[in-house]
Order: structure tokens, then sequence, then C-alpha cells
């Protein structure tokens, strides 16, 4: 009797074990803590101030011959009112060609968007110039890398799926060895004539 319920914790626990692999694949339920609005410097953001304006740079991951957007976002440093009709000229200098381009307006206030396609890798560096409206002024800022792309594909994570696999078959292995333990017919230790 003992063997039959040591042998059901065993295979509860092994069940209990691979349901918790499996309920949470790695991923916290938890949501995420919440962004703060302005990072300085945090490699997709880039905050540049002079003593009237401040600007904003937002960019995700910039790679190799590929078209990035890039926002602009430009404020009064002292009202923090969007500054608009603005000539907003971005040069990137650095391992390659330099790219420049003009950030154009967009529908919202203060923010400029335009899009950088770099054709080599490396470590670039930033001019940027803002004019008009009795505004003119000019920021550097260095460090954006451009990676370049990868013909493998992404690398696969073997513990991704080869864990639980091992976990379901060791698993399966044990119940089998305990089933079989339990079933096997017992000799009887006694007297025989």
């Amino acid at each position: 009797m003992k063997l039959k319920i040591f042998s059901i914790v065993i295979i509860i626990a092994l069940a209990y074990q691979v349901n918790v692999v499996f309920a949470h694949g790695g991923v916290d339920d938890e949501p995420p803590e919440p962004v703060k609005a302005i990072v300085t410097d945090s490699g997709i953001t880039k905050l540049l101030t002079t003593a009237n304006v401040e600007v904003l740079i937002k960019y995700s991951e910039l790679k190799l011959k590929e078209s990035v957007p890039i926002q602009v976002f430009v404020t009064d440093f002292k009202t923090n009112k969007p500054l608009t009709k603005l000539d907003v000229d971005l040069s990137f200098k650095g391992s390659g060609k330099a790219v420049e381009v003009n950030a154009k307006p967009t529908t919202t206030q203060g923010l400029y968007q335009t899009n950088l396609n770099f054709d080599t890798a490396g470590i670039y560096n930033l001019t940027l110039d803002v004019a008009g409206n009795k505004i003119k002024e000019q920021f550097s800022a260095d460090g954006f890398e451009i990676k370049s792309t990868s013909l493998v594909g992404p690398a696969t994570d073997i513990n991704s799926w080869l864990i639980p696999l091992l976990e379901i078959l060791l698993g399966l292995l044990i119940i089998l060895a305990i089933y079989l333990f339990v079933s096997a017919p017992k000799k009887q230790l006694g007297n025989s004539i």
C-alpha cells in the first residue's frame, strides 16, 4: 500500500513539473513596467538640448541597407511647446558614405519624420540642424550603431524545446518503471514442499 501511495505522489510531482514548464513557457504573465516618456541616450532615443531648443530623436534599431524611420520632436526648451515650420536636417557621418536627410513635418506639431538607409555598417555621428521661426540651432550626437545583416537565420535556442521534451520522456520512463514494479507478480516467500 505504501508503494502505491509513493508511486502516486511521484506521478503527481512529475506531472506538476511538466505542467509548470508548459503553462508559462518562460514568459512572465505580469504586465511590463511602464516606459518613461523621455530617456536620455537609451539606445532608441537621444535627447539633445541648447538654451532655447530641446530635440528628442526616436528610432528603432538601425540596420544595414534597411529603411528605418526616425522621428525628431522639437520643442521650446523654456516653455516645452512644440516648434513648427522648421527645417530639420540630419547628417550622419562615420564608417561609410555620409547619409544626409531632411525630416519632414507631420500632422503632429513639433514632430518631424524621415527614413534612414545606410550602405555601410559601423558607428556614425549625427549633426542635426534646426532652422526657422527665428531659430538656428545645431546639435551633435555620436554612437549611432549600424549593424550588418546576417545571412544566417536566427539561432534557435535548443533549450526551449529540448529540456521539456527530456522531462516528459523521463516522466514517462519513471511511470513505466513504477507500473512494471507494482504490477509484477510477487513471489510468495514461505515454506514450499
